[in-house]
């Protein structure tokens, strides 16, 4: 639960990422694109209805980073990385 002193760090450190309605992953490349759909995942878990702006907030910034081969990857990539892409 959102309650719970360990589950409450979390949030607020994911909340602390947040700024202007926008999403800034503490990584770029790919391993940011793991953090931003893991932490939309969290979000989703814990109560989609309250947490629905950050959610689609980290929908746009996903969406944003896709290729035109319909993947994701890292920066310096294009070619569409299978794990990155079943995260997101």
């Amino acid at each position: 639960p959102e309650a719970d002193p360990a589950m409450a760090t979390v949030v607020r450190r994911i909340e602390a990422r947040f700024r202007g309605g926008a999403y800034s992953p503490e990584h770029d490349g790919g391993s940011g694109l793991y953090e931003s759909s893991v932490v939309l995942m969290v979000l989703a878990n814990l109560d989609p209805i309250a947490h629905r702006p950050k959610i689609e907030a980290l929908a746009r910034l996903l969406v944003s980073r896709q290729l035109t081969n319909g993947g994701w990857d890292y920066s310096h990539r294009q070619a569409g990385d299978t794990s990155i892409s079943q995260y997101v």
